[in-house]
């Protein structure tokens, strides 16, 4: 059985008074960060960052997901444990 999870990617972007604020969209130690659902990621595993390709570090310890739900143009989270 999946689980669907949610995890939140930090931007860097501080808001302004200009930000659209999507009710998605959080803003946690003064920057934006995206909501993305993933299925089956180990428990304490921290997301380290999106990219499209699924394949990008082979072999280095990452375990990657696919990204649901998301705003992000990225397909896929990459996670270390």
């Amino acid at each position: 059985m999946s689980t669907m999870q949610t995890f939140y990617f930090n931007t860097g972007v501080k808001p302004d008074m200009n930000t659209y604020r999507h009710k998605d969209i959080r803003i946690s130690n003064g920057t934006i960060e995206i909501p993305i659902n993933c299925e089956n990621v180990p428990d304490g595993a921290k997301l380290e960052f999106l990219c499209d390709d699924p394949n990008l570090f082979i072999n280095q310890d990452y375990i990657v997901r696919k990204a649901f739900n998301t705003k992000m143009h990225s397909q896929y989270a990459y996670f270390k444990l």
